[in-house]
């Protein structure tokens, strides 16, 4: 598209973007209830069927169903997007909020439903080529505001759109730029306050959590999206105010509405008027009178005739000057120390509350001390009454001897008592460290392989072959895998990874091993056959499953 000339100078895309962020924050907020009534249903929409299609073992069944879900969550959001932009745009012209009838909302769905899907195949295409893409990006933002149900007709909302996007090319790219910048910075952020918060309540509140515990597992496609959907709800409004200011000012090259609008704002109500005309009035008075009294002479010299001494002037001032509201201009004292924030005078004052409790049991402590101190030097310098110097001395250091006898039998307690302490701990850490008593449940998908150890698990197999179910034998198998596997850190066991994570997992950290990837693979291969796919389980399979299992424990044994 050609930029069309225009008579008017172009705002640049920084003026545009200061203009739309003070629309936004004053916009009323039921405007704003508008936007994320349509958005956050298809965001939470998208990213259950992005975790479902990605996780679901029967997710092909119902693919068409969910999509088809998707697309009108797709279309719900853009509706009310319009609707969000008509609201936008009365704001901006100062009319009335516009009014719905059923014939307005439905033309607002047929034109957003026929133009905003086509976006999903042009906007990629235009991105290829890239010269193209700011006026398609600007067209399909154009339709929200333009499509606002005020016409049926789709040919008129795809000119006017078009037209619109054609308008202000330099401003609309450098806005693109701008956009897509800020953009990968909310999205860095709110990556990494996700990626922080299950670590920091588990270090300031102590709440573990699954992703506290295996930072890696949050690495995965749901996290992306999510932090996608987040930055979209917080960048998007920001675009709309933008597109529907661009459509404003480019409407008002023929309609003059922004002429409008100013010339609505400069209008004085009459009620001002007459309060201007009033104060005329009473200050041609005000100017009689004083025309008045100038003209009586006596009246002056009557009031000339008033003398203040000057002591009781000084005095009058030195008072008055030293008031705070006009001593604020003086220089500062040296010794005035710098004003405290909110979060320093809170630490401080909890600093000192805390110390102020401390000052007593301080002062008991070293009371207590220097007591015992002065009793233990009074006692070892005090001889025995009636005796001699030399015998007074043998008696000190006799009491010398006897304290550090003392003294070395309190630490040996002390350390006996510590190491029993220790001792008793550790046999209580290892006593919760042993398996339950109960199994779980073999049947569940959701039991994990780290809830009982692979030697457990192998004898559970044993129990589940002697008893004749041998698919849930081969499941036992495949977890005590997983679990001998996580026991040597190859793998990292979470209710969120599948299978097929697992693997990949594995061939991260143990790809000098061929032959333990191999035996993983082809057992993986046989139990989600057996498991998800039904198929029937023969002792032949068993016998395969058992060797890829021995295999696998003792190439994990030497990493």
């Amino acid at each position: 598209m050609k930029q069309k000339k225009t008579g008017k100078p172009e705002k640049g895309a920084i003026e545009i973007i200061e203009e739309a962020t003070m629309l936004l924050r004053h916009l009323p907020a039921e405007i704003h209830v508008l936007y994320y009534i349509g958005s956050l249903p298809f965001i939470l929409a998208l990213l259950y069927f992005w975790a479902d299609m990605s996780r679901g073992a029967w997710a092909h069944q119902y693919l068409g169903r969910a999509a088809f879900l998707l697309t009108a969550a797709y279309i719900w959001m853009k509706c009310w997007q319009a609707a969000y932009c008509a609201r936008i745009r009365a704001h901006l012209l100062g009319e009335a909020n516009p009014q719905w009838t059923w014939r307005k909302v439905l033309r607002l769905v047929t034109v957003q439903t026929a133009l905003q899907p086509i976006s999903f195949i042009v906007l990629p295409l235009s991105s290829i080529i890239l010269l193209p893409f700011g006026w398609a990006y600007a067209f399909f933002h154009n339709v929200s505001v333009c499509g606002s149900g005020q016409t049926s007709d789709i040919r008129d909302v795809y000119r006017d759109a078009g037209r619109q996007a054609g308008l202000f090319a330099a401003q609309n790219h450098i806005f693109i730029i701008i956009y897509c910048l800020c953009g990968i910075f909310v999205f860095l952020n709110l990556g990494m306050m996700i990626y922080l918060l299950p670590k920091l309540l588990s270090m300031f509140l102590g709440i573990e959590t699954m992703f506290s515990r295996t930072s890696w597992g949050m690495f995965n496609t749901t996290l992306l999206m999510s932090t996608l959907g987040l930055s979209y709800l917080g960048m998007n409004p920001l675009a709309k105010a933008v597109y529907a200011l661009r459509c404003f000012y480019g409407e008002s090259l023929r309609s003059g509405a922004d002429l409008k609008v100013e010339l609505k704002k400069m209008t004085v109500p009459a009620n001002i008027t007459a309060a201007f005309i009033l104060l005329g009035l009473l200050s041609l008075s005000f100017n009689g009178q004083t025309a008045a009294a100038e003209s009586n002479p006596a009246a002056g010299d009557r009031s000339s005739e008033i003398v203040i001494p000057a002591a009781d002037l000084d005095r009058s001032i030195d008072e008055v000057i030293i008031k705070r509201e006009y001593s604020w201009r003086m220089p500062r004292e040296k010794n005035i120390q710098k004003e405290k924030g909110v979060i320093e005078q809170f630490f401080s004052g909890l600093v000192d509350t805390v110390s102020g409790w401390l000052k007593p049991v301080k002062k008991w402590i070293k009371s207590a001390v220097d007591w015992l101190v002065k009793k233990m030097a009074g006692w070892i310098k005090a001889p025995s009454a009636g005796g001699t110097p030399s015998t007074g001395t043998w008696i000190q250091s006799m009491r010398v001897a006897l304290l550090v006898l003392i003294a070395t039998a309190v630490a040996i307690l002390i350390f006996v008592l510590w190491r029993v302490i220790k001792t008793y701990r550790r046999e209580q850490t290892e006593t919760a460290a042993q398996p339950a008593t109960s199994v779980p449940d073999i049947l569940r998908d959701e039991t994990l392989a780290d809830e009982l150890p692979a030697d457990r698990w192998l004898k559970l197999a044993e129990d589940l072959m002697r008893q004749g179910d041998l698919r849930s034998a081969l499941r036992a198998f495949y977890l005590a895998s997983l679990s001998h596997l996580a026991r040597h850190n190859v793998i990292a066991i979470a209710r969120f990874k599948s299978n097929r994570e697992y693997e990949r997992e594995l061939y991260r950290r143990a790809h000098h091993a061929p032959d333990l990837l191999a035996a993983f693979s082809g057992n993986m291969k046989i139990y989600e056959g057996i498991w998800y796919g039904r198929h029937s389980v023969t002792d032949e399979t068993v016998r395969i499953f058992r060797d890829n299992q021995t295999r696998i424990m003792t190439i994990a044994n030497k990493l």
